[in-house]
């Protein structure tokens, strides 16, 4: 199945229990984790801002971006340089509250709603 999306297309297929969308043009998360990461390190509150004290935005970008392409069903360049072991190490170390996660979540969601209003004017 294709797309009628100009920005991307992409193909569903089933496999075993679960369904994967295979991209076919990454600048889509590319796009999406560098503004979200934006919003993030000027997010108005600093309880939640440091948690990102130590990071560096672009590597932090890059790294979302990666781990999106890859479970998207794109390429494995974020199991090639991270790996699921280091993405469950690192963010056990920090303590992410459900306080975190939902503020983490509602930029999520506002970037996807700012992206998805783009494609339809």
């Amino acid at each position: 199945m294709s797309s009628s999306c100009n920005i991307y297309s992409y193909e569903l297929w089933d496999k075993p229990g679960e369904r994967f969308i295979k991209v076919h043009d990454e600048s889509v998360f590319i796009r999406l984790c560098d503004e979200f990461y934006k919003r993030v390190f000027a997010d108005e509150d600093t309880w939640f801002r440091k948690y990102f004290a130590d990071a560096n935005m672009e590597d932090a970008s890059q790294n979302l971006c990666e781990y999106l392409v890859q479970r998207f069903g794109g390429s494995n360049e974020y199991s090639n340089r991270n790996g699921i072991v280091n993405l469950v190490s690192f963010h056990a170390k920090i303590g992410i509250s459900d306080k975190v996660l939902r503020r983490w979540l509602q930029v999520c969601v506002s970037i996807s709603l700012v992206y998805v209003a783009t494609l339809t004017h």
